[in-house]
């Protein structure tokens, strides 16, 4: 009986470990020519209807929301793909990238194409969760003048912010002046457990509990 009993255990606890293992808050990375493969909520902006769209205000579609945090004005008719994108001719200030309603991610891909100054210029990014800095960095002088797509995972956060500076700054700076038009913004949570995962560790919890009730029934 006890040996049933930790063999049952260790199903258990080998279950857990498969469904926390990509929990863990790992260093932010970001890769060029990727973008996320299942999102649970996705933004083309193509629901617009303006030219033009007011900074420090939110614009939302399909469960994720974006604002330019900053002065000046966002124009919308400098798209990526499609009509309609958010994009910032030099403004001071940074693009914030949410859930709409709230909620945690590892990883959110978008669209981008930068007009970076070629002495200095630099895309800066940084993940926040419940304001605290989980991870972030830059790469100077970008290589995708054209459209590229891009990717940031491997941290748990609720806020993603980016900035394609035309100075080079270190992480993001709400007195840098951005220019960069963003599309196609595609958030997702790695790691999620499979069906057959749940289905092992519910059978294994209700394995262990059932062995537990019998051995105390055997010793009443």
């Amino acid at each position: 009986m006890a040996s049933k009993l930790s063999l049952l255990a260790s199903v258990v606890v080998l279950s857990v470990g498969a469904l926390t293992a990509g929990a863990a808050n790992a260093a932010l990375t970001f890769t060029i020519g990727t973008q996320v493969s299942s999102p649970i909520a996705q933004n083309d902006f193509e629901q617009m209807c303006c030219s033009t769209f007011p900074t420090n205000t939110v614009y939302s579609q399909g469960g994720v929301s974006v604002q330019f945090v900053g002065g000046g004005t966002v124009l919308t008719n400098v798209a990526p793909d499609g009509s309609f994108a958010f994009y910032t001719p030099g403004e001071d200030g940074y693009f914030d990238i949410t859930l709409t309603g709230g909620g945690t991610f590892n990883e959110l891909s978008l669209r981008a194409v930068g007009l970076w100054s070629p002495d200095g210029g630099a895309f800066e990014y940084e993940g926040l969760n419940n304001g605290n800095f989980i991870g972030g960095g830059g790469v100077s002088s970008p290589g995708f003048s054209a459209p590229e797509f891009l990717t940031f995972s491997g941290g748990t956060m609720n806020e993603l912010r980016i900035q394609g500076q035309q100075f080079n700054f270190p992480l993001v700076n709400a007195a840098a002046a951005s220019a960069v038009s963003i599309d196609d913004i595609k958030i997702g949570i790695a790691g999620v457990p499979e069906p057959a995962t749940w289905a092992l560790t519910i059978f294994g919890f209700g394995g262990v509990g059932g062995a537990m009730r019998r051995r105390r029934a055997l010793f009443a």
